[in-house]
């Protein structure tokens, strides 16, 4: 199997062809051939080409198949800031929030493997979704390392009865 980012996106991406959604992404994937094709199969795309740095006055190079002029963003209150920067910025904000939480509370270890890498990224992914989606079903508030204290005591729990 074809493990290159390309493929890997076009393997994830797969469900919602033909669907007319949005995807955002980071420089990890995007590409000018991806965003061509996509957009033959009625995705549009947004994202960095180069990485991005968060200090002001940095250059950040944007490609996107869904905004076609360069209009600034009235809403902002900044003439310099155009409409595709604005929806980026708001549309990537749900990566950097998993990116942040990942940090926070992480079981992911230094690895030359990258499917460990992989690995843990997703352990830490699946406890952030498995802690949201007990609060939205119970109406319970509890805080994130509770919960992981609570879900690994519970996976632990057949193993220390033996």
């Amino acid at each position: 199997m074809d493990n290159s980012g390309k493929n890997i996106f076009e393997r994830l991406v797969r469900p919602i062809c033909n669907s007319g959604r949005n995807v955002t992404m980071d420089n990890w994937f995007m590409s000018v051939s991806l965003a061509q094709e996509l957009f033959g199969k009625k995705l549009t795309i947004v994202g960095t080409l180069k990485k991005m740095f968060e200090k002001k006055n940095k250059v950040v190079t944007l490609l996107c198949t869904m905004h076609h002029t360069d209009d600034f963003d009235s809403s902002t209150g900044e003439k310099t800031k155009s409409e595709l920067l604005t929806f980026y910025n708001h549309t990537k904000r749900g990566v950097d929030t998993v990116d942040e939480l990942k940090e926070s509370y992480s079981v992911s270890r230094n690895s030359c493997r990258w499917l460990m890498t992989i690995f843990y990224s997703l352990l830490n992914i699946g406890g952030i979704n498995s802690c949201i989606i007990l609060q939205i079903n119970t109406k319970k508030k509890m805080s994130r390392l509770n919960f992981l204290k609570e879900l690994s005591k519970e996976l632990c729990m057949d193993y220390m009865k033996q």
